[in-house]
């Protein structure tokens, strides 16, 4: 009896579909190496195919948020990352797009924040007139107690926007740190970040159920996406 039971609870589970990913470059640029990593974490990393001007990703599982990283034959990395929002709440049908005023009060309030870098940026914006997604970039190049000189503190997170009684406002602990690194010199933060383009495509790809692949095409131009500046 209790064997039957098993057999039926395993029978009626739902099963995760392996399926594949296949990303295509524009046609002036070539892969060298490319990773994916579900929610961007490091422990779960798997290393896509690279055949000229298409990647392919096998095996990937449906329902998994998946965040692609592909390094070009001349140095460029196209990081994923996801601009979807942090629950899994539908954003409603009628919010209407975000504008360019929206744009303006979130960019705006992130360069007004007073903190321990020098620098606050938006990279990224995504979402519509309810709520929003930004990319942040942090950088501290000035002294600071225990600065060995000449170091470089950066930070790269995802902060989160709603759109409450007429402004822009931050849900109270719901940013994401993607990047928190501390370098000993420019130098070292200028080669490590002077490469990156933060790629919304790449990020939070989801297969389905009953999709077993999916080809994606990335829009010419995508090697200039929004990159880390050099700290001065």
């Amino acid at each position: 009896m209790l064997l039957k039971i098993m057999f039926l609870a395993i029978s009626v589970a739902p099963i995760a579909r392996a399926a594949d990913l296949v990303v295509k470059l524009p046609d002036n640029l070539a892969a060298r190496e490319a990773i994916v990593a579900i929610d961007n974490q490091p422990t779960q990393i798997a290393r896509g195919q690279c055949a000229g001007q298409s990647v392919l990703f096998s095996n990937l599982i449906s329902g998994k948020a998946y965040d692609a990283s592909i390094t070009l034959r001349d140095g460029v990395i196209l990081r994923g990352v996801n601009m979807g929002w942090y629950t899994r709440e539908p954003a409603r049908p009628d919010a209407g797009p975000l504008d360019e005023d929206d744009r303006k009060q979130v960019t705006s309030q992130v360069g007004a924040v007073k903190s321990f870098y020098d620098t606050s940026r938006v990279l990224l914006i995504a979402g519509d007139h309810d709520r929003a997604t930004t990319l942040v970039e942090e950088i501290r190049s000035s002294k600071f107690h225990s600065d060995a000189g000449d170091e470089v503190i950066w930070r790269v997170e995802l902060w989160y926007w709603v759109n409450e009684f007429g402004g822009w406002s931050q849900p109270p602990q719901t940013s994401k740190v993607l990047e928190r690194q501390r370098f000993t010199s420019e130098a070292e933060f200028k080669a490590t970040t002077q490469p990156l383009r933060w790629t919304a495509e790449l990020g939070g790809i989801t297969l389905k159920d009953q999709e077993l692949r999916r080809e994606l095409d990335l829009p010419k131009g995508v090697e200039k996406l929004p990159m880390t500046r050099p700290a001065n």
